[in-house]
């Protein structure tokens, strides 16, 4: 009986769909047809008074971009296109619709039918400002002032928001702290990062901060990245070089081929002397390192001579375990006028071994302040406790976005895996971030995780929703918002597995329009031996060395990421081949959900005056386990596969974007997805396949996408491609992923993919009937 019914009203919505008109089956029946937000800030009038701004009823509005969110649309020489979106309860085509920014004409290349997303090729201006943007629909003109820029800049204000509540415990905040400094990885100079973290009491690790450009290397009295080798080093055995290094090929260890030993007290120097002049401003030594260091027994000591080595100073100690690459600063004030000489030395007593100190881009020059170092260094404060208070996080990120650069876009990235149970709520402090204009993208962690409550915020405030069941998904997440934030298009995701001493190969087309690509890799376990090289369309090869002999390659890493970004002219058109490799053979690598939170135990002390070589401490008496240790986590076999992630994203003048016609759907509801190809003009004729993955499915399904006037997509060859998916189904979250490809409109190969998560709200009452908008065919 149950199938019969479905089948009915299957039938009769197809039969209806025929003849252009939708009646389905809803509950309730006063569910809107839309999710999204009505603007505040528009208006109209008719054309016998002229153009409204904002205080008037309107047919029309516009929803974005607005005064207080302008789009920028590039140079003014030069611009790119925009998206204006339309809230219209009426029918239109885009015949129907003309747009104006600055007062001149802008070439609408494709209207989304149901949203009113209208895709426009911005027109030259004479110079940089902001400039009033006029929509006209069927002779009512709505115009809203200053809402586009011509800065030309890419850049962004970012807050990432994390939730540290108990909920998160040990693996979601590890992994939640590893993704979040991969996004800070990503971000560029001239973007602005703060950190925010909730439970039931508001912290600011970070405040909001403009990322700088790092000095040249020619500013610095020393600079070594390591990648030359050893030659500008005195290296007492057993120190030498490895390949686990920060963001290149190389770095210094004390112990490389493994753990280090007893009753060790060797030292790495640099080796000519240094004059600080006595001139320069706020000198310091600058480094990066990691260390799995015999808490409190062992040390690695930073010391410093002014005296060609007859005594040394102590500067700093470290001892404990700090996984991750970390920044150190250290104010050399008090040697400017001097010559000085600088060496890292590791101690270590009769008991108990570890793992080592890791040294790298050592730099002995001004200080200069690293913000995303310090961004990353906040970022590792955060451990699980308390309460919940969704709303708290929000507020404070939104203060800390007042004192934002207004040229450039604003965001919140919001991660919470719980229900908010503490005030301020969401409910209570959304309403002034979203007349504020701040676009959020929130991240549900976990299955108790307020799905429909994060995509309500997203939806509010023109973010994306993006859930993640187990944590091992956030990098991947937190990769694709960083793409949203930036506006970058993704060329290729995938999913794989790397053996010991196996490759694995995923290829990614660089058509014409890319300036700029960033080829990215993500695993699960630190210390696995993974590595990612590039080979060109012409064979030749990119590694971690590549960034020293060529300006146009930038490589960065991490404990479990890698990533290349590349520029024009090294980035030709073609098919590139990112490769995937891991070490033949690797020590056993402990699993990320038993990794311990990191304990670094950083001395900072007085300076200290030794008389030669301090001897090795030689006061701890014998034992077997240290009282105040932790357990060893367990350990994976070193010849299990290690998951991965492969991702390519670019900025390119061709784009995809991809389009549900809500935010949100009942069980019984259909879904129409659409999907906009175009450059300065329609991409048709393209190959466009959605892959749906349901609530409660454990594979997605896939189903092409149609610009044939027959499927919802408006008109015909009009670079709008749409599909209808029926219902019923459980609800949830569904996640889409799109992927396109085809030719240019120069016949020049080209594939873009796209990724977005929505919620299905259970439906109380199948037998409800409402009408959906007319769909133009």
């Amino acid at each position: 009986m149950v199938f019969v019914r479905s089948m009915r009203v299957g039938m009769a919505v197809m039969a209806l769909w025929v003849f252009g008109v939708w009646m389905v089956w809803l509950p309730g029946g006063a569910h809107s047809a839309t999710g999204f937000p009505p603007s505040s800030s528009s208006a109209f009038v008719s054309p016998a008074t002229g153009v409204s701004e904002s205080g008037a009823s309107t047919p029309f509005r516009i929803l974005r971009p607005s005064t207080r969110r302008p789009v920028d649309a590039g140079s003014p020489f030069r611009p790119s296109k925009i998206v204006v979106e339309l809230i219209y309860r009426g029918y239109a085509t885009k015949q129907d619709i003309t747009v104006t920014i600055g007062g001149k004409p802008a070439t609408i290349i494709s209207l989304v039918p149901v949203r009113y997303l209208i895709e426009v090729q911005a027109p030259q201006q004479p110079a940089q400002g902001r400039y009033d943007l006029e929509v006209t629909v069927k002779g009512v003109t709505v115009r809203e002032p200053g809402a586009v820029t011509y800065f030309g800049v890419n850049n962004a204000s970012v807050i990432l928001t994390i939730d540290r509540s108990g909920s998160m415990g040990t693996a979601k905040m590890a992994a939640a702290r590893e993704a979040a400094r991969q996004f800070v990885d990503l971000m560029q100079a001239g973007d602005g990062i703060g950190v925010v973290s909730f439970d039931h009491v508001i912290e600011t690790p970070l405040s909001l901060t403009t990322i700088a450009e790092a000095p040249l290397p020619s500013a610095f009295l020393f600079s070594d990245s390591i990648e030359t080798g050893a030659s500008r080093w005195i290296a007492a055995p057993p120190w030498g070089l490895t390949s686990v290094a920060r963001n290149s090929a190389q770095a210094w260890t004390d112990s490389p081929a493994g753990n280090y030993a007893n009753n060790t007290n060797s030292a790495l120097e640099i080796a000519t002397p240094i004059a600080i002049p006595a001139s320069m401003t706020a000198p310091a030594l600058m480094f990066w390192h990691r260390y799995d260091i015999e808490n409190g027994f062992d040390r690695g000591e930073v010391e410093i001579s002014a005296n060609n080595g007859v005594t040394w100073q102590r500067l700093r100690s470290f001892t404990g375990t700090a996984l991750g690459w970390r920044r150190e600063m250290i104010s050399l004030d008090a040697y400017r006028g001097q010559t000085v000489r600088v060496r890292f030395r590791l101690v270590t007593n009769a008991f108990g071994v570890r793992d080592g100190w890791y040294i790298d881009d050592v730099a002995l020059g001004p200080a200069w302040d690293d913000v995303r170092a310090r961004a990353q260094a906040a970022i590792d404060t955060l451990n699980s406790r308390g309460a919940t208070s969704i709303g708290g996080g929000l507020q404070r990120s939104q203060h800390l976005l007042t004192s934002a650069n207004p040229a450039i876009p604003r965001a919140i990235v919001l991660l919470s895996d719980g229900q908010e149970n503490t005030s301020p709520y969401v409910a209570d402090v959304l309403p002034p971030i979203r007349d504020a204009q701040t676009t959020v993208h929130t991240i549900g962690v976990g299955q108790d995780a307020d799905q429909r409550l994060m995509l309500s915020i997203a939806a509010q405030t023109g973010g994306t929703y993006n859930y993640a069941p187990t944590p091992d998904q956030l990098a991947r997440i937190y990769n694709t918002i960083s793409g949203n934030v930036s506006n970058r298009q993704t060329l290729a995701t995938a999913n794989g597995s790397v053996a010991p001493g196996a490759v694995v190969t995923q290829e990614v087309t660089i058509d014409p329009s890319i300036a700029e690509a960033t080829f990215w890799v993500g695993w699960t376990n630190p210390g696995i031996g993974v590595a990612l090289t590039l080979q060109m369309p012409s064979g030749v090869s990119i590694d971690p060395a590549t960034p020293t002999t060529n300006s146009d390659v930038v490589y960065v890493s991490g404990d479990t990421y890698a990533y290349y970004r590349v520029r024009t002219p090294t980035l030709t058109p073609g098919v590139w081949r990112m490769r995937v490799s891991r070490a033949a053979s690797s020590p056993g690598i402990v699993a990320a959900e038993a990794l311990p939170s990191e304990v670094a135990g950083e001395e900072h002390l007085e300076p200290e005056v030794e008389n030669g070589i301090a001897p090795v401490d030689s006061l701890r008496e014998a034992r077997s386990v240290e009282p105040d240790e932790p357990a060893a986590p367990p350990a994976l076999p070193a010849s299990t596969d290690e998951p991965f992630v492969v991702r390519a994203t670019a900025r390119a003048d061709l784009t995809l974007g991809f389009y549900p016609d809500k935010t949100e759907y009942l069980t019984t509801e259909p879904i129409i997805g659409f999907v906009t190809l175009a450059d300065d003009a329609p991409i048709t004729g393209a190959n466009v396949l959605l892959s749906v993955q349901y609530p409660g499915q454990t594979t997605p399904f896939t189903v092409p996408m149609h610009d044939d006037g027959l499927h919802g997509d408006g008109a015909a060859g009009d670079g709008v491609y749409a599909v209808l998916l029926l219902g019923p189904r459980e609800p949830g979250t569904v996640t889409f992923t799109v992927t396109a490809s085809g030719s240019s409109r120069q016949g020049e190969p080209f594939v873009r993919q796209a990724e977005l998560s929505t919620f299905i709200v259970a439906n109380p009452n199948p037998y409800t009937l409402v009408h959906l908008p007319l769909v133009a065919r």
